[in-house]
């Protein structure tokens, strides 16, 4: 049993330090599924490596599966990140105009 030379060992990786193409599929589902459950920021990330990934990784097809659904996921995270800011926008808005709106009192309030 030999540990230091091989295929199947450590140490390998794409040249340059970049991550390698044989796990970019499961990068893009892994920042495809955080960004649906919450961190925005990702989805479109996944949805763009996710494009990227489809293109190139033609080769493996359970890869290019999972860049495809990481993709999807990249989509649907990124509609629900922009209607979450519009839904915002529109909260903070109607809470500033309410209480713009709102009658103020000129009178102390009474103690009891």
């Amino acid at each position: 049993m030999s540990y230091g030379s091989g295929s199947g060992g450590y140490g390998g990786g794409a040249p340059g330090g970049g991550a390698s193409t044989s796990n970019s599929g499961t990068i893009v589902l892994v920042l495809g599924i955080l960004g649906v459950i919450g961190c925005g920021i990702c989805a479109p990330i996944a949805w763009i490596m996710g494009n990227s990934a489809a293109k190139t990784l033609g080769g493996d097809p359970q890869q290019a599966n999972l860049a495809n659904i990481g993709k999807i996921l990249g989509i649907i995270g990124t509609v629900l990140t922009v209607l979450g800011i519009i839904g915002y926008s529109i909260f903070i808005a109607s809470a500033l105009s309410a209480a713009k709106n709102s009658p103020r009192s000129t009178t102390a309030p009474s103690s009891y």
